[in-house]
């Protein structure tokens, strides 16, 4: 494996999870998108957090639509941090490639890369993650896949500094496909997920993945961990959630043969891998780690239910169970807190009016409680510090409001496709 290279996606991913959803007895990113199309009888949301996996796919609370109108705010009413008055609240928006805007203002400020048009009408996200400070962005981007990895990977990561206005590229994969990206705690450098195949270039052998380390500071990249087959067939990938650079210790989900489906959990701590299996078909975009790298959570498809474990410990895991005809599929740890939020939806409707209501959670700690029980959120996605999301809902056609996490007070409304947030210094 060269250590000059990554970047991988499977262009189907999302239709073959929803297929296996759907395939299910009773269902990329990549992490998290949410998305308004026009003309649709309602606006659905998504998260790609997990294309490559990255995924995600969205789902959430319920609000009428008149009842969302009459709390709807201008966009000039959108308060700046209280913490800093002098910086804005930033989103990356998907306009034919990714650009980043402020929230108050729709003037282009950088346009991180243009998306392949060879990919036609295929909707794309941006598999990402955020640093600290909130002020940096490391991206994947697409491009021609390598043999046997399919038609298009992520091939490409760069980073974006919203301090200078910058980007760099940090990573290119001649022959093999990243699948994630994460900031180490201290922001000073990434974890990520490299995928090749091992057979010879005309021929479609297993699929491998490991972790890779980049340094921001010397640019230095080194595997690290195991690599691990996806036997005979299907797909094998290590989607990174947390390098605590300080503690020594890397933890990663493990995907093998369907790639749609998390198998096990990767822990490395001090250079000493171990991993355990997880049972029950957890959806690979929906497994997250908080804030504090304590606690793991994931959608376990079995029965549908919400369940929680310290990273460590598996078996001292806490479930929600949905009742019949109900289920949870979608989640997303608050940044900065102990609070997972969830969709808890009836899935057995075909009334958008039923599907969902968004609640609260805090494993270990409280019971869950309803944040919004109206109809009807097809998903969210935090500002970067967790101090509001963005909600589409199936009753708002084209539109995602802007809420604030506390106070459930809204701020704002916005019709565009957003993929991401992050913080922009001042004008």
């Amino acid at each position: 494996m060269k250590e000059d290279t990554v970047h991988p996606i499977d262009d189907d991913l999302i239709v073959r999870l929803q297929a296996a959803i759907d395939g299910l007895p009773v269902p990329a990113a990549p992490t998290p998108v949410l998305v308004v199309r026009p003309g649709r009888d309602f606006a659905p949301l998504r998260i790609a957090a997990a294309i490559g996996l990255s995924a995600m796919t969205l789902v959430a609370a319920l609000v009428l639509g008149a009842a969302i109108g009459e709390r709807r705010a201008a966009l000039s009413s959108i308060p700046p941090s209280p913490a800093r008055t002098a910086d804005r609240y930033g989103i990356i928006v998907a306009s034919g490639g990714p650009v980043v805007r402020r929230e108050d203002d729709a003037t282009q400020i950088a346009r991180l890369y243009d998306e392949p048009i060879h990919r036609g009408g295929s909707e794309l996200g941006v598999l990402h993650g955020v640093s600290p400070d909130g002020r940096r962005v490391a991206y994947w981007i697409w491009g021609a896949s390598p043999p046997g990895l399919g038609s298009l990977t992520l091939t490409k990561l760069a980073l974006f500094d919203a301090n200078s206005g910058t980007t760099r590229e940090l990573l290119s994969l001649p022959d093999a496909a990243g699948s994630g990206v994460v900031w180490s705690t201290d922001g000073s450098g990434l974890l990520v997920g490299v995928g090749w195949n091992s057979g010879a270039a005309s021929a479609n052998g297993p699929n491998l993945a490991r972790l890779r380390t980049i340094d921001l500071a010397t640019g230095k990249a080194d595997d690290v961990g195991p690599a691990i087959d996806s036997g005979a067939s299907g797909n094998a990938t290590l989607r990174p959630l947390l390098w605590d650079r300080a503690a020594d210790r890397i933890v990663a989900l493990a995907a093998a043969g369907n790639a749609n489906y998390a198998t096990s959990i990767v822990v490395i701590d001090h250079g000493n891998a171990q991993s355990y299996v997880l049972d029950g078909h957890f959806l690979n975009y929906s497994i997250g780690i908080s804030s504090d790298g304590k606690t793991l959570a994931g959608a376990r498809t079995r029965d549908f239910a919400l369940v929680a474990w310290p990273v460590a410990d598996y078996a001292a895991r806490t479930e929600i169970v949905p009742k019949p005809g109900e289920r949870i599929l979608s989640l997303w740890w608050r940044p900065r807190s102990d609070q997972l939020y969830f969709a808890h939806d009836n899935g057995l409707t075909a009334d958008p009016a039923q599907w969902s209501r968004l609640e609260v959670w805090r494993p270990g700690v409280d019971s869950p409680r309803v944040v919004d029980p109206s109809p009807s959120v097809m998903g969210i996605l935090f500002r970067f510090d967790g101090s509001a999301y963005f909600a589409s809902y199936a009753t708002a056609f084209n539109s995602l409001e802007l809420v604030e996490t506390d106070s459930g007070r809204h701020l704002g409304t916005f019709s565009e496709r957003i993929v991401g947030t992050l913080l922009l210094p001042p004008r």
